[in-house]
């Protein structure tokens, strides 16, 4: 019969209880320490309730023969998810923790030492990972024409908001000039171009995390780090996010047969348009907040869980969802900070921009040159769900 033990937030086994006695006779494993073997069912038992992992009082004089020199133990991948892990919580994680460790990661991979190569290299990741449907109209061709002599004016303009003004006049009479079979064709290169870039961003995702654990590697490598896995996050993100949009169409709906239709016939306004016209605004924000979170968690969390385990993002869900219900504050503290975060570099973003007499401005709004200059923040962020998940569980990331 198998058992399995927690050691120090780690999952080892299958092994044979003679094993299993061995951990606690040499004091590796303690009594409260947890084991679990098939006839247990779903719950984990510390070792000193169960007397059957106690060595025998007379121990064999000999001792088990030792595996060949130089090899080491083979950690299943899905081992940890096969066994269940309810009654075995895992260490509480901290915000801030993970903050220090993921800024001096970053740092350690891109300052110490400076080496632009790698930069560039771990850059185009970064770029894959955070791929628009901008960057991806650049490459794809558009019925949009533009006149030479409007370019001309665009270049003459003698400040950003005269730029800003004429290049939304110019985008609107691009646009109110294409015929019927043009406005197909845009539509149909606007979609494409929509999933393309989904497809590559959670292809993306993976390539960007295996750089980020394993620095030194090829962007190819990278790259076919995410090949199965891709594919499940891509239609994941889909999925969702057709779910979300319907919801938020039915709340549209809802919204307008209750209190704009009644007005526009000539109702009056009244306190039940009032309690209405609230309920929807509250649905609405749930909307946004669930979306928001689910969004979160999957980049943060899911992610790392599919690469370490090479799993599906069904899946990678089961170990989330037991961090969120082990340690719920410290998700909920840590799916709040994550914006502030955010708001901070974007603030740090236009601090460079001004700083430089809006010089910088040019790289960032080249794809790949803006994600090679926003790369420590990226890296940043890409560290933090990492970190996080390395404090709860150890073993997540046995392979």
């Amino acid at each position: 019969m198998d058992w399995y033990c927690i050691v120090r937030g780690e999952q080892r086994g299958p092994m044979e209880l003679a094993e299993l006695q061995e951990l606690v006779r040499g004091g590796v494993a303690g009594p409260d320490d947890y084991v679990w073997t098939a006839s247990f069912g779903s719950v984990w038992r510390r070792v000193r309730d169960v007397p059957e992992t106690l060595p025998p009082a007379a121990p064999a004089a000999t001792e088990p023969p030792a595996g060949p020199a130089g090899t080491a133990p083979v950690f299943e991948a899905r081992a940890v998810f096969r066994t269940p892990l309810a009654g075995v919580p895992g260490r509480t994680p901290r915000t801030a923790a993970a903050i220090a460790d993921a800024w001096e990661r970053m740092v350690k991979l891109l300052f110490r030492p400076l080496d632009l190569a790698r930069w560039f290299s771990i850059g185009f990741c970064a770029w894959l990972a955070t791929l628009t449907l901008q960057d991806v109209l650049v490459i794809v061709p558009t019925p949009i024409r533009v006149d030479p002599a409007r370019l001309q004016a665009l270049q003459s303009a003698g400040s950003l908001r005269d730029l800003s003004r004429q290049s939304v006049h110019e985008l609107t009479a691009a646009l109110t000039g294409l015929t019927p079979a043009q406005w197909a064709v845009f539509a149909l290169v606007l979609a494409a171009g929509a999933l393309a870039a989904q497809w590559v961003c959670a292809r993306g995702a993976f390539a960007l995390l295996h750089r980020w654990l394993h620095p030194e590697e090829t962007v190819g490598a990278a790259w076919r780090a995410g090949r199965d896995l891709g594919r499940s996050l891509f239609l994941f993100r889909l999925g969702f996010g057709a779910a979300m949009l319907a919801l938020t169409a039915l709340a549209g709906v809802g919204a307008f047969a209750s209190v704009a239709a009644p007005l526009l016939h000539g109702a009056a306004w009244s306190p039940e348009a009032l309690t209405w016209l609230i309920v929807w605004v509250m649905v609405a924000l749930l909307i946004v907040a669930t979306w928001v979170s689910v969004l979160m968690l999957v980049d943060q969390f899911v992610v790392p869980v599919m690469y370490w385990r090479r799993v599906g993002v069904l899946e990678a869900w089961r170990p989330v969802w037991e961090l969120c219900v082990e340690h719920p504050w410290p998700v909920v503290i840590y799916l709040a900070v994550l914006p502030l975060l955010g708001l901070a570099a974007a603030a740090a973003t236009a601090a460079l921009v001004l700083g430089t007499c809006c010089v910088a401005i040019i790289p960032l709004v080249i794809p790949y040159l803006r994600a090679v200059l926003l790369l420590p923040a990226t890296l940043f962020f890409r560290g933090l769900g990492v970190s996080f998940l390395r404090q709860w569980r150890g073993d997540l990331e046995r392979q």
